[in-house]
């Protein structure tokens, strides 16, 4: 259902603050330092699967087929203070 939310801009933003903002909020409730909270993140609509080449068979994360396919959202996140929306890029 996450992908289909993902597809619709306007939806994709609702769920990118919500979920950004629970995250604050239980960082705060926890006692986090600045330096250990999430600040940025990226909601990908398709889930991780062998079929799509990004888990092994037994279930593992393939690190480089993963890092080239979400590199330029890491860059991105990293290097743009507004960054961390539900858009790929």
């Amino acid at each position: 259902k996450v992908a289909e939310v993902l597809r619709e801009p306007a939806a994709a933003a609702r769920l990118h603050k919500a979920i950004s903002q629970q995250i604050a909020a239980m960082s705060t409730e926890a006692g986090l330092k600045g330096f250990e909270r999430i600040k940025k993140l990226h909601l990908e609509g398709e889930p991780w699967s062998v079929d799509n080449g990004m888990l092994t068979p037994t279930f593992k994360m393939k690190r480089n087929d993963l890092k080239k396919r979400y590199q330029a959202v890491l860059d991105a996140l990293y290097a743009d203070p507004t960054a961390g929306t539900a858009s790929k890029l």
